[in-house]
């Protein structure tokens, strides 16, 4: 079932319904994002809402995770597919009797987030059971570079759609994705999970929670050093990623849904080209050197602040100048993020036993994300009230990332809790 070779036929299948889902799941958050803008105009409602949508991942991504461990994960994948094409059938049959309200549009996003909670850890928990411990970083750079694709085709498709169709042409271009996801996933071939469940099931889940919080502490603390590092990006970086990127150029830079898009797709571009360079650049800069990605990103968040100066788009029209320099920006900033998440992927997936990666991999995206919806209903509330003075939000945030590179670059060199497989691993990448 673990193959030397990494485009083996089930690695395929896999990559393939992810490329499908993604697309459909690309076209439909970005939309809806251009949706709730329109229709709001305010960054505090857009916060808020993206905020609450990211809750059911917090809260139940450590229970898909042992659902993935489990049960067999190849029809967790086909029935979640299913379950989300159903989920979108039916807002799409409630939307053409009345037009979406803003908590219906909460309703839908919060169900799908929930599914995905259980999804996405289904997903990374496979790919160590179908390529080999050597092969995982280049595993996990194509699932990237995937991701990275869609987040590329996706906001530009959707900006072209949504401006010409409207956002019903999305639902159903998604509900497609994920129907034809479900047709390819029936074709993997997966171990079943090993446990099963006690007699209570929701014990079983919690003990299950336990353990994996427990493993990251006494065993590989510094995983849990490398999530509580992450819990505090996460409050302070990515707000100016999901709140951000989206308000300064709807809002303050005023540009189309078509420019938008293309933006957004230049950033999906920037995590192709990080993914494609991962393999060279962690030959130079591996995990003892991963403070320099972060000095990287210090950097870059002072040019996005620097666009936002006044002088530059105080001029009545459309400040193309400003948009050009931040798209650019956006676009070295996701290459950057996408060669740091690779590198943590893959000696989280080296250092977690197998029979609890999918718990393992899903209480680490949860506690990471657990001060993302604060952060994010901050921000929003600093761009709104710090509209034309934007770039102190981005002073500040790149001194608080500075002093945390700091940290970063002490945890990782201090060689407490890194093992020499790891080490190895992370230093060569073969």
């Amino acid at each position: 079932m673990n193959s030397t070779k990494i485009f083996h036929k089930n690695f395929l299948i896999l990559i393939a319904g992810q490329i499908i889902s993604l697309l459909g799941n690309s076209l439909q958050r970005f939309a809806l994002s251009l949706y709730i803008l329109d229709i709001t105009g305010s960054a505090a409602i857009f916060s808020i809402i993206l905020s609450i949508c990211i809750l059911p991942q917090i809260i139940l991504a450590p229970f898909g995770g042992a659902i993935a461990d489990r049960f067999n994960k190849k029809k967790i994948l086909i029935i979640l597919d299913l379950a989300s094409a159903l989920v979108l059938i039916l807002f799409l049959l409630i939307s053409n009797y009345k037009s979406p309200m803003l908590i219906l549009i909460g309703i839908l996003m919060c169900l799908l987030a929930t599914i995905q909670s259980i999804y996405e850890p289904s997903v990374r928990a496979c790919i160590p059971a179908i390529v080999s411990t050597s092969n995982l970083t280049a595993a996990n750079s194509v699932v990237s570079e995937i991701s990275a694709i869609t987040t590329l085709l996706g906001p530009i498709a959707a900006g072209f759609l949504y401006g010409s169709f409207g956002i019903d042409i999305i639902f159903i271009l998604n509900i497609i994705s994920f129907l034809c996801s479900a047709g390819i996933e029936c074709f993997l071939i997966l171990p079943n999970g090993t446990k099963g469940l006690e007699n209570n099931a929701f014990l079983t889940f919690v003990n299950d929670i336990k353990e994996s919080m427990s493993y990251m502490i006494h065993k590989q603390r510094l995983i849990f050093y490398m999530v509580l590092l992450s819990s505090a990006f996460n409050l302070f970086l990515t707000p100016i990623y999901t709140v951000g990127i989206p308000y300064i150029e709807k809002i303050l830079f005023g540009v189309s849904d078509e420019l938008y898009g293309i933006s957004e797709g230049c950033i999906g571009l920037g995590m192709i080209t990080g993914a494609l360079l991962v393999n060279i650049l962690a030959k130079k800069f591996p995990l003892s050197k991963i403070h320099y990605y972060f000095v990287v990103l210090v950097l870059l968040i002072v040019g996005m602040g620097f666009t936002t100066l006044p002088f530059l788009h105080h001029t009545g029209s459309v400040p193309y100048m400003a948009y050009i320099i931040f798209t650019m920006i956006s676009f070295l900033f996701a290459a950057c993020l996408a060669n740091i998440n690779i590198i943590f992927m893959t000696f989280l997936q080296v250092e977690t036993p197998p029979s609890m990666m999918g718990k393992i991999m899903a209480l680490v995206a949860s506690l990471a994300t657990a001060f993302m919806p604060i952060g994010q209903i901050i921000f929003g509330a600093l761009y709104e009230y710090l509209s034309a003075n934007a770039y102190i939000i981005y002073v500040i945030v790149a001194i608080i990332s500075l002093a945390a590179t700091y940290f970063i670059h002490h945890l990782v060199n201090s060689n407490l809790f890194i093992s020499s497989k790891t080490k190895e691993l992370l230093s060569t990448n073969n």
